[in-house]
């Protein structure tokens, strides 16, 4: 059975008023707030209260609105019981505007209680932002500047030349300036010396991460753990800088390191396509081999109550790695 679009007889609501809530919600109100909606739709009942006059019109018609008096005249409102504030006399603070000594405290202001007048209590100096400092003139010391970042650090030159530091960092990089780093730690006293390498030690100490600020392994070399685990690949994870080659970390060496194999997985946000072709002769040229597992040949497996599933990425994987031991896909 098909219902109109309406109210629960299938009347439409087509062309009818929106009905007023207070009158929607009269049943559930106490008999003191009817009679208060009744009045309120009758019309504003005017009383008269001569001890509380209008102060602009001195109308004694005055209505009660919420938290303030409403004249009924002129319409103006005032707030009901408005505590009167102290005019408190300072007479070593004064209003910059009016002289006057009535000042009254305003947050982080001082507030003149006769003009209004608001300033701050404790003023910035002057010239106290960047904008309005005097920009240091170094468009004239370009070649002053190249011959000190032979010798010395951005500080130095920062000091010699009477300018701020960032003032100094920000003209070297706009001019590709760069200091010989090298030179100035050679140069540098050997209490320096040993400050700095106190402080970069006490920073590395305690934590096995030092070299990037992720985990070794990640979540995907994890996955290929697993996986070597659960296929009996004899392969181990040495990409946390426990194994080199001539400066570069493998992330999979054979467990015999005589055979020279090497497992690599690339990430394909972080490796584009080209990468693979130059890991693999790098490697090549050292006497390795090596083969590349990208991130979307490796997937997951779902755990259920009794086993696990094993999907197909796995069987491929496997005998991707088996074919490449074995020297079937060189």
């Amino acid at each position: 059975m098909a219902f109109k679009k309406g109210n629960k007889f299938g009347e439409s609501n087509k062309g009818r008023k929106r009905p007023d809530l207070a009158e929607r919600n009269k049943k559930g109100l106490s008999s003191s707030a009817k009679k208060k909606i009744g009045e309120s739709r009758k019309g504003l009942k005017l009383v008269f209260r001569s001890e509380n006059p209008c102060p602009k019109c001195q109308s004694i018609h005055v209505i009660s609105v919420g938290c303030s008096w409403k004249c009924g005249d002129c319409k103006k409102t005032w707030i009901k019981n408005r505590q009167k504030i102290e005019k408190k006399i300072r007479p070593d603070n004064p209003c910059p505007k009016c002289g006057s000594i009535h000042v009254n405290s305003n947050g982080r202001d001082w507030k003149c209680s006769d003009c209004n007048r608001t300033w701050r209590k404790n003023p910035k100096p002057e010239g106290w932002r960047t904008k309005n400092l005097p920009k240091p003139k170094l468009n004239n010391k370009v070649d002053e500047i190249k011959k000190l970042s032979k010798h010395m650090s951005q500080g130095q030159i920062a000091i010699k030349l009477g300018v701020s530091q960032g003032a100094i960092s920000s003209f070297m990089n706009k001019h590709e300036i760069k200091c010989n780093s090298k030179y100035v730690w050679s140069n540098r006293d050997p209490k320096q010396q040993k400050q700095i390498n106190e402080k970069i030690s006490k920073s590395l100490k305690g934590n096995t991460n030092w070299r990037f600020s992720h985990e070794f392994p990640n979540k995907e070399e994890k996955k290929l753990i697993y996986f070597f685990k659960k296929w009996n690949i004899p392969f181990k994870y040495v990409g946390d800088g426990s194994y080199k080659i001539s400066g570069k970390c493998p992330d999979f060496i054979h467990e015999d390191e005589s055979k020279k194999m090497i497992i690599e997985y690339f990430g394909e946000f972080w490796h584009p396509f080209e990468d693979e072709s130059i890991r693999i002769n790098f490697f090549k040229n050292q006497g390795w081999d090596c083969l590349i597992v990208w991130g979307k040949e490796v997937g997951w497996w779902a755990k259920t109550r009794a086993y696990k599933v094993t999907y197909s990425w796995e069987h491929k994987l496997n005998t991707k790695i088996m074919r490449w031991m074995a020297g079937l896909d060189q």
